[in-house]
């Protein structure tokens, strides 16, 4: 994704990746928008901010002071922005340029920073859309000093919310995979869920993991979520012509096997995960039982009017 939108704001791109020599100068730049089109918010001041950003449970976090035992993946200080403060009127755009002075002792490992925009006055609603104006929005730095740096992570669990499904297609069936980061810099999962009836060469549907590319960040773990939902036409036009979607008929014991990235001592390793669960559609198990007894009932009924007819 190569811009974040918050209502009116715009910057992109939304963060960068830099490789942090001790003793280095980097210079860098980022982009910032006014869009708020459709409501009166003409003119933001902004102040520019470099803050610690890190992670609580795989969600993103603003620190103002650095907990002390985070203070190694801290890089907030060592940035400097151009202005502290910008003015941009309505539908316009500015750049935002930055430098990182990197100390010559900096310890090896990741280093994290936010360069925070926060709005002087903030207003809580526009007149039109009623869209709420955030108080802040970022451009996030993932830096990482080289030297010994420890690449390593965990898959903790891959799962599935239930063991049977009785309403499938209505429900929609959930699938969380649960991984850790215990290296010194950051970790991007990435993977796939195949779908099978015990044939994995041959799937009947794949989920990406992590599509949106979120990182963990070290000594922090995150849970992704996929589901996997019935294709909603009932009929499926193709080059070789029209076909029945079997997903509205589908029964029996599925398998799902799930490929995932993670790495020791910097090696990517490719994990594998397996759960099977039932789709057990009771409208279709009592359409079947329905159809199976009148088929029962009506050779009973035909084989006795065939001995009457023979009298």
């Amino acid at each position: 994704m190569a811009e974040l939108r918050e209502y009116g704001h715009i910057i992109n791109p939304i963060l960068t990746r830099q490789t942090l020599s001790p003793g280095s100068v980097i210079s860098g730049s980022f982009s910032y928008s006014n869009s708020f089109a459709d409501s009166e918010v003409t003119e933001l001041t902004m102040k520019v901010v470099p803050q610690f950003v890190f992670q609580q449970d795989g969600t993103p976090t603003l620190f103002e002071t650095t907990p002390g035992e985070l203070l190694k993946y801290d890089m907030s200080d060592w940035i400097t922005v151009a202005q502290d403060r910008v003015t941009i009127k309505k539908g316009e755009s500015i750049t935002i340029s930055y430098t990182i002075t990197v100390p010559q002792d900096a310890n090896p490992g990741g280093k994290y920073a936010t360069i925070l925009l926060v709005p002087d006055q903030i207003q809580e609603e526009s007149t039109r859309n009623e869209a709420k104006l955030n108080a802040q929005v970022g451009f996030t730095i993932l830096g990482s000093v080289p030297g010994e740096v420890s690449s390593n992570s965990q898959i903790l669990d891959f799962t599935v919310d239930k063991h049977i499904y009785w309403l499938w297609p209505q429900e929609r069936i959930s699938f969380t995979t649960t991984v850790a980061n215990t290296g010194n810099v950051d970790y991007l999962p990435k993977g796939n869920i195949f779908l099978h009836s015990g044939d994995i060469t041959t799937p009947i549907a794949s989920l990406s993991i992590n599509s949106e590319n979120l990182v963990v960040l070290p000594e922090n773990g995150r849970t992704f979520k996929n589901y996997w939902e019935k294709d909603p036409a009932l009929f499926k036009l193709t080059e070789n012509g029209v076909f029945l979607n079997t997903d509205y008929f589908r029964i029996g014991k599925i398998t799902a096997t799930a490929k995932i990235g993670y790495d020791v001592e910097g090696q990517r390793l490719i994990g594998e995960r397996e759960v099977s669960f039932w789709i057990l559609p009771l409208p279709v198990i009592v359409a079947i039982l329905i159809l199976i007894l009148v088929s029962s009932v009506g050779a009973k009924i035909w084989k006795k009017r065939k001995n009457q007819l023979r009298k």
